[in-house]
């Protein structure tokens, strides 16, 4: 098949000015200093006494992070409080303190993140009226593709931080998206640390238990290490949920002279998810015990009390996975003003879903009626990423001028054991209140397969307008090639799914920063990007009549330190409008419109020396525009997207020195508004408020903590997977944990 060139995005002009502007800024001006040092670096200019000691205790209450540097879309090293943009972050004493032992737990402790953990796509997100392929996930800046079939449920235990970027905001990190970014940042060795060892133990309900240990120290005066292993188990809190994963990390970092830093990272995973796809819906005249406050439906189906304990899966189920990243990075400093970086990656990972995963209740018989499905998932990726920076000076103001250039090949190969086009893919039927659990048996297997390649360009620049005034100017150049194909179970291709094609789109952000103060920041941006095209692949019926998404943002923010640092504040307005031209199934063209515009709040306070109170507000107003859902055939105009609340809001607070004791106690509101589960907007998933309470003893070298979650025992459904239509799966019960940590 022949490949044909198709130009989308920014039109010639303004990437034009945009690329003159920052070419010409990389030719100027004299040296104004250069400081590449990193967090951890800092973290390490502690005495030896103040480093060994635990930093756990008061950090339950997020800090905000506005002065310490983030690590996504900032090749300036910019603290936070800088960065025009919505950047937040939750760092490694937070993630412990509150004994967040996943990811998906600690996002939805950032402002207006709503995290799901359906085992078709763990790690899904929603943001900013956007979720799924709308949010892209990156390891350590590095973009794994999309959300959907590419992430996985990770330990905390191995993050210096997690760090989200909102809307269409960076550039440098593969492809945007319209929610933003959630990035996984490893920690990493740090040269002139002491040798430290951490370790963590855990028990705690449904025989849950983790063992976490890391050791870090030099190898040389020039040279460090780090490895990091963690290991959770748990027989989970229903029938065929028990889980288990190993993770281990481990870096090398060399410095052989002042100008030149070498580090050497490898991560590896191996988990086996928990087996649970959630509760049939039955009709309310069949429920024994029907459940309210939960779900609400538009024919009068319910969830059933009496089969809520129940789990419909197969008993040699399957969901594993098996990967490992490894990495090299290189950053030499050319002078005091200047710098190079370049990173080689490679990322491997097999996967393996065998399950009986969609339950229908049929009305009719009185029983449930399962499916058989079976994906298996090839994954490499490699690529380049290289860059420039300079510090300098341009028309008499201070300016920086990052260049860098990225290149990927991802070549992703699948069996899949399911029919896609029938309708009707159930197999067996179990009881509703005693289900025998079966096994799998034979399905037949055909394959699909994409691989992808991207080459980017990006050029961003930051001029001085004024001492308080700063102008930043950043434009993306991608190329991206795509080879697509499926086969049908007689080995034969599907000509509609075939895709062979070769495209650019261009993506732009210009922001604005104003510093009333040293501590108190004004900023605006307008960017522009697309969603993974990926995502964009699936909602047309002929794969040719692709056509990338455009997705723009506009975003006006503060960000505040107030009385010496004691008080924390960050407010953002934002609007987000995404574009994609989608095909229906009678071959017609229709250009789908979501729109998205809110308000979010957050604020940390220290109040005395021992309590601290922090807390966020997120209000977001989304709605499809004329809007087709190729994934039911129907026209959806003016709903509300799937897994989107209208209000979200959390409140943390902690007491230090109680009794005058080393006691440290703790507790959280988690709150989240109605959302649909569906397009069409016939389910309703109702509103709902978490507990979380802690209680520790925490001495230089260890803290002993007993943690409850969801304290009140509330019985709700956090996330829908619309894959799954007749179906909720039901968030964790009350549950308690009881932990040591250890330093020495």
């Amino acid at each position: 098949m022949s490949r044909t060139v198709v130009q989308t995005g920014l039109s010639a002009r303004p990437s034009l000015s945009l690329l003159a502007l920052t070419i010409a800024a990389l030719w100027t001006g004299a040296a104004t200093g250069h400081d590449r040092r990193q967090p951890a670096d800092e973290l390490f200019a502690l005495s030896l006494d103040e480093l060994m000691n635990l930093q756990v205790t008061g950090a339950a209450v997020r800090d905000l992070g506005l002065a310490e540097h983030a690590e996504t879309g900032n090749p300036f090293h910019w603290a936070i409080l800088d960065i025009a943009a919505s950047v937040e972050t939750i760092d490694h004493n937070t993630l412990q303190a509150r004994s967040l032992n996943n990811v998906i737990e600690a996002a939805e402790n950032l402002v207006g993140v709503l995290s799901g953990d359906s085992p078709a796509e763990p790690h899904s997100f929603s943001m900013r009226g956007f979720s799924r392929d709308s949010v892209n996930v990156l390891h350590d800046g590095i973009s794994m593709g999309i959300a959907t079939l590419n992430t996985r449920p990770q330990t905390t235990f191995n993050l210096a931080q997690l760090e989200i970027t909102k809307g269409a905001a960076t550039l440098q990190h593969g492809q945007g998206a319209a929610a933003g970014s959630v990035n996984f940042v490893t920690r990493k060795p740090v040269i002139g640390s002491q040798q430290v060892t951490e370790a963590i133990v855990e028990y705690g309900s449904h025989a849950s238990h983790q063992l976490n240990l890391g050791i870090s120290g030099p190898l040389q005066t020039d040279s460090a290490y780090r490895f990091d292993i963690s290991h959770q188990q748990t027989d989970g809190w229903l029938e065929h949920a028990e889980a288990e994963s190993l993770t281990v990390t481990g870096g090398l970092r060399w410095q052989p002279s002042e100008q030149l830093e070498l580090g050497f990272s490898l991560d590896y995973l191996d988990d086996s998810l928990p087996a649970y796809w959630g509760t049939p819906l039955v009709p309310r005249s069949v429920a024994r015990d029907p459940v309210s406050g939960v779900i609400d439906t538009d024919d009068d189906r319910v969830l059933d009390g009496a089969t809520l304990d129940n789990n419909y899966n197969i008993s040699d189920h399957l969901i594993g996975s098996e990967s490992l990243w490894t990495r090299v990075d290189l950053q030499y400093d050319l002078n005091t003003a200047s710098h190079i970086h370049a990173s080689v990656y490679r990322f491997d990972a097999d996967r393996d879903w065998r399950n009986a995963e969609n339950y229908r209740f049929n009305a009719d018989t009185g029983v449930v009626e399962r499916d058989r499905f079976l994906v298996q998932h090839d994954r490499l990726l490699h690529g380049l990423r290289a860059g420039y920076v300079r510090l300098g000076e341009w028309l008499g103001r201070a300016n920086r001028f990052a260049l860098s250039v990225e290149w990927s090949d991802n070549n992703f190969d699948r069996n899949i054991g399911f029919d896609a086009d029938n309708p009707e893919p159930f197999v067996d039927t179990v009881d509703l209140y005693a289900p025998v659990a079966g096994r799998f048996g034979m399905v037949d297997v055909r394959p699909d397969g994409v691989r992808t390649e991207i080459q980017a360009l990006v050029l961003e620049n930051a001029l001085a307008l004024t001492a308080q005034t700063r102008l930043d100017l950043a434009v993306r150049q991608e190329w991206i090639g795509i080879d697509r194909w499926r086969r049908n179970f007689n080995g034969d291709y599907i000509a509609r799914t075939l895709l062979d094609k070769t495209f650019s789109q261009q993506s732009y952000r210009i922001g604005l920063l104003h510093k009333i103060n040293p501590t108190l920041s004004l900023y605006g941006h307008v960017g522009q990007q697309h969603d993974p095209f990926e995502s964009d692949i699936a909602n047309v019926y002929f794969a040719d009549s692709f056509q990338a998404s455009d997705v723009r943002q506009y975003e006006i923010g503060l960000k505040s330190l107030f009385a010496d640092g004691q008080l924390e504040l960050t407010t953002a307005w934002f609007d987000i409008n995404k574009r994609q031209r989608v095909q229906r199934s009678d071959a017609t063209f229709i250009n789908n419109e979501q729109d998205a515009h809110g308000v979010e709040l957050a604020l940390r306070a220290q109040l005395t020396d021992d309590v601290r109170l922090g807390g966020n507000l997120a209000y977001t107003d989304t709605h499809y525009n004329r809007y087709y859902d190729a994934v039911i055939d129907a026209n959806v105009d003016g709903n509300r997207p799937v897994n989107a609340p209208e209000q979200m809001a959390s409140l943390w607070a902690s007491i230090n020195r109680v009794a005058e004791l080393p006691i440290e106690v703790g507790a959280g509101v988690y709150y989240v508004s109605e959302r649909f589960a569906d397009s069409q907007n016939r389910i309703t998933l109702d509103r709902y408020t978490l507990i979380n309470a802690f209680v520790a003893y925490a001495e230089d070298r260890y803290r002993l903590a007993f943690n409850v979650r969801n304290a009140s025992d509330e019985l709700y459904a956090p996330w829908s997977d619309t894959t799954y239509p007749n179906q909720i799966a039901l968030g964790a019960p009350r549950s308690y944990e009881l932990s040591l940590q250890l330093k020495f």
